[in-house]
């Protein structure tokens, strides 16, 4: 199962696709082009709430474990014959990115490869390099890709100007983009 990994070495296997913006000849902007709508973000841009938020929400062992958590609720039940989605924020950054073309089979044989996955690329960045690319690719709904994107989509702003709900809201949104969409 691991003969034909990608290669997870590369930081470029990591970086995602952002918009393209045609120009006019004054530097107006006339259209946007994209496959996936996001605006990759450092981690100086976002506030300390979001980063808590997301961690609570999505992996609250995230500081403590090495990419995979045999304890997490999605590993219990892959385990058990389920399926809950990837366990914790590296394996769902890896599913996303490297196994992207893989990410929506429920197979013993994908979790093992995003484990395997996620345990390497633990060892090639810190934990605040991963929350930030997870926070980059992950998914809001409606097309929307990246906590930038989300807070200009849903409410009008950058996300250093969101309020302390809003950016909770934020935090929430990927753990069910279609339940929790603040239009829905």
């Amino acid at each position: 199962w691991l003969s034909d990994l990608p290669d997870y070495t590369d930081a470029n296997a990591y970086l995602v696709s952002e918009p393209t913006e045609i120009v006019d000849c004054n530097g107006n902007k006339i259209a946007s082009f994209y496959t996936q709508n996001r605006k990759s973000i450092t981690k100086d841009e976002v506030s300390p709430y979001v980063l808590q938020g997301t961690v609570d929400v999505e992996d609250e062992r995230f500081y403590e474990h090495g990419g995979i958590d045999p304890w997490a609720r999605a590993a219990v039940a892959t385990l058990g014959g389920g399926h809950e989605g990837a366990s914790t924020i590296t394996q769902q950054l890896v599913r996303n990115t490297i196994l992207q073309e893989e990410q929506f089979d429920s197979t013993i044989e994908r979790k093992v490869r995003e484990a395997y996955i996620a345990i390497k690329m633990e060892d090639m960045y810190s934990k605040d390099e991963i929350l930030m690319m997870y926070l980059n690719t992950i998914y809001y709904g409606h097309g929307v890709y990246g906590i930038q994107k989300a807070a200009a989509f849903f409410f009008g702003k950058e996300l250093d100007d969101c309020t302390l709900g809003e950016m909770a809201m934020l935090a929430g949104i990927p753990n069910g983009p279609s339940l929790f969409s603040p239009f829905i």
